[in-house]
């Protein structure tokens, strides 16, 4: 009889690396404060290494998971944890992060912050 679910043990430590993940968040919403509380929020929920970043230039209707790094199962993953959001692959948010959440107009409609 085995008292350790291996597979439970696997998703939290899997879980407890994923709260590591350098996360960017560029407010591209047309409240500026909303990057600030994005930020907040995250941290919140557990993530202990996410920073604020330059505002994006353009407007965004939806928020962007952009992946940095190829890590497109993270960014996935991220996505579920959020509920929303669409994920790019790209060059284009802060290149020292795993991800750059790039914040639309459409976070302050999903009552998250």
């Amino acid at each position: 009889m085995s008292f350790f679910d291996i597979s439970s043990v696997a998703v939290l430590s899997q879980q407890t690396t994923f709260t590591n993940t350098r996360i960017a968040v560029q407010n591209a919403s047309s409240d500026p404060t909303l990057g600030s509380k994005v930020a907040a929020y995250l941290q919140s929920q557990g993530f202990n290494n996410v920073y604020i970043v330059d505002d994006w230039s353009k407007r965004e209707a939806q928020t962007q998971i952009i992946v940095q790094r190829g890590d497109l199962q993270g960014a996935t993953m991220l996505e579920g944890i959020l509920g929303f959001g669409q994920v790019i692959s790209a060059s284009t948010g802060d290149l020292d992060s795993d991800f750059t959440l790039r914040v639309g107009d459409d976070w302050s409609q999903q009552s998250k912050v």
